[in-house]
């Protein structure tokens, strides 16, 4: 009878172990899933960002380009027209 009520007691102590020990598992998996949440919003952010700055960075040169590009045209109209002016046409 002792050992009876010796083995359930282990028995109840280890269930309520285990149990314990289930329910910090599962807060943990819970505490896992929100910081991978928050990490890949972080990451999604930081993406974001970077996206940003390097099309700024293609604006900035796209529109340098096109300036450039307008003093080539304005330098070549000039010549086209010193050309026809020295040739007479």
């Amino acid at each position: 009878m002792i050992l009876h009520l010796i083995l359930f007691t282990l028995s109840f102590e280890h269930n309520h172990f285990i149990l314990k020990a289930e329910a910090r598992a599962e807060f943990a998996e819970r505490a896992v899933m929100k910081l991978q949440k928050e990490v890949d919003r972080l990451e999604g952010k930081h993406l974001l960002k970077i996206f940003l700055q390097k099309s700024l960075i293609i604006l900035l040169i796209t529109d340098e380009w096109a300036h450039e590009k307008e003093k080539c045209k304005a330098i070549s109209d000039e010549m086209d027209q010193t050309f026809a002016e020295l040739t007479g046409y």
